[in-house]
């Protein structure tokens, strides 16, 4: 027995699904009633996060859903399927309407990838004001992700990287969005096939001396 949709209200912290139209149940008997019967924009990734330098690691089977369903979706347990079967299991945070989440339900053991980093510097502007020297120095942080993927298919590989103090981005090339504390890349790699990601930030620095 499937219930009609409910309609969904706030109630101070939490958040109330009251059905649009009353139900009928038997004496000892029990339903499981859908919260909304709706299709999400999702889309698989194999996602790198906290990647350490020069230290080879493979990524998460991952799916980015987007909630364009106009309703809130309380957090709870997620069953995934990919072309029809069972994929795995996942956990869902909270989504409010107009957000999306990464939601991980496995390991992609056929993608590997690594971290190189280097910092370089260069001197921008020297100023003597005040019996002081002024120097301005401009740093570049560069981290290359190398990414190859064994498998039989095609990847979508979604790479997290952390955003650096105060640095700003140098390229916005291969970004999918921002968040307060990474970057979020994607990068397709064909079927037994390496790929690489640069990514450079910059800041600028000043000293003083007498």
């Amino acid at each position: 027995f499937a219930g009609p949709n409910p309609a969904g209200s706030t109630a101070g912290q939490m958040f109330a699904f009251t059905s649009t139209e009353p139900v009928s149940l038997g004496r000892q008997k029990s339903m499981m009633m859908p919260l909304t019967l709706s299709t999400l924009p999702a889309e698989k990734f194999s996602v790198f996060s906290n990647m350490h330098l020069r230290e080879n690691t493979h990524p998460k089977f991952c799916v980015r859903i987007e909630n364009t369903s106009g309703m809130k979706f309380p957090a709870g347990p997620v069953s995934v399927l990919s072309d029809g079967a069972y994929a795995g299991d996942a956990v869902l945070e909270f989504l409010p309407a107009g957000e999306t989440r990464i939601i991980g339900y496995g390991d992609d053991m056929e993608v590997n990838g690594s971290l190189t980093k280097k910092t370089s510097s260069s001197i921008d502007t020297v100023k003597i004001a005040g019996g002081l020297l002024r120097t301005t120095k401009k740093r570049v942080y560069d981290s290359t992700y190398t990414i190859k993927n064994s498998a039989a298919k095609s990847r979508k590989v979604l790479i997290e990287h952390p955003i650096t103090g105060n640095t700003a981005l140098v390229t916005t090339k291969a970004l999918l969005e921002k968040t307060p504390a990474l970057y979020r890349f994607t990068l397709s790699i064909d079927k037994n096939a390496t790929g690489t990601l640069s990514v450079s930030e910059s800041e600028i620095v000043e000293t003083a001396a007498a």
